[in-house]
């Protein structure tokens, strides 16, 4: 973050946001954590807040965006190669059905035939600029953008309910991190929207320019070089893992962070956005670990 802010007009809080979504994304369905009887595959969704121009909610994508294609092209030992490159990442969404679509089960007709091959990676990262367009969608009547996407977060199943196209997704491990104007976000974002968990599994994080650089410069190569070699083997390693845990002194730390969370008292509406903010913070913490 630090490189990447060096030379630039990017914004600290939302470059190590853009990095992590995208490793979330890379890692798929792999490490885990426990909560309860649930296995929290770590997925993450964002959305990036802020003033039209001065937000510089893209510029803050540009060196992520430049490293994980640099980790791409990293070797790996033969032996040890579990990281697979290519990871497919859109940058519009409008319906549930075309998501769905996108990761998509094979399907059989009543014989046993192959109709449909399905998609094998169901790995997909979607980076939206206009992601008011997407909230807007979701206010339309029998529009299922909203209960996909809140599905696809807690990684069940996928199923487009019609029976004219039907469409299953398993398995699907997908991430979205969005950005919208700060004045957008308060016409576009419903009560329903707060009320029915879609708004709160997308944990906001405000971005505003905090400095003029009137000629950007790309972050140091050599620097680049070395974050691409440590991401490629940090990749490949958390594909190995199983359940992520806190040790000793991480949970004693935890306890208090879970109980500093959840005794403050918020609004109704505040209430409901940050209804996640004890799960998001240990998906954080996960990957980060």
């Amino acid at each position: 973050v630090d490189a990447a802010c060096a030379n630039s007009e990017a914004v600290r809080p939302t470059v190590p946001i853009h990095i992590l979504a995208r490793f979330a994304a890379t890692i798929g369905r792999t490490a885990f954590i426990q909560i309860g009887d649930q296995q929290r595959h770590l997925r993450m969704n964002a959305l990036i807040v802020g003033p039209t121009a001065k937000g510089r909610k893209g510029t803050s994508a540009e060196m992520p965006n430049a490293l994980f294609r640099m980790a791409d092209q990293q070797p790996v030992p033969a032996e040890e190669a579990l990281f697979r490159p290519g990871l497919r990442k859109l940058t519009a969404l409008a319906t549930g059905e075309g998501l769905i679509y996108m990761v998509r089960d094979a399907f059989y007709d009543h014989e046993g035939n192959l109709v449909d091959a399905g998609v094998d990676d169901k790995r997909l990262l979607f980076d939206v600029s206009e992601f008011a367009g997407v909230l807007a969608q979701a206010r339309r009547e029998a529009a299922t953008i909203s209960t996909v996407l809140r599905d696809a977060f807690d990684g069940v199943p996928l199923v487009t309910p019609t029976k004219t196209s039907f469409c299953e997704a398993s398995d699907t491990h997908i991430v979205v991190i969005g950005s919208v104007p700060e004045t957008e976000i308060v016409k576009t974002l419903t009560s329903t929207d707060i009320t029915n968990g879609l708004a709160n599994r997308f944990p906001m994080f405000y971005s505003v320019r905090t400095k003029i650089v009137p000629m950007p410069k790309a972050t140091n190569p050599k620097l680049m070089e070395g974050f691409a070699q440590h991401l490629a083997l940090a990749i490949n390693e958390a594909m190995k893992q199983s359940e992520i845990t806190l040790d000793e002194d991480a949970l004693d730390y935890w306890y208090d962070i879970y109980h500093r969370l959840e005794e403050k008292a918020h609004p109704p509406a505040i209430a409901a956005l940050l209804a996640r903010q004890s799960t998001y913070t240990l998906i954080f913490a996960a990957l980060l670990a």
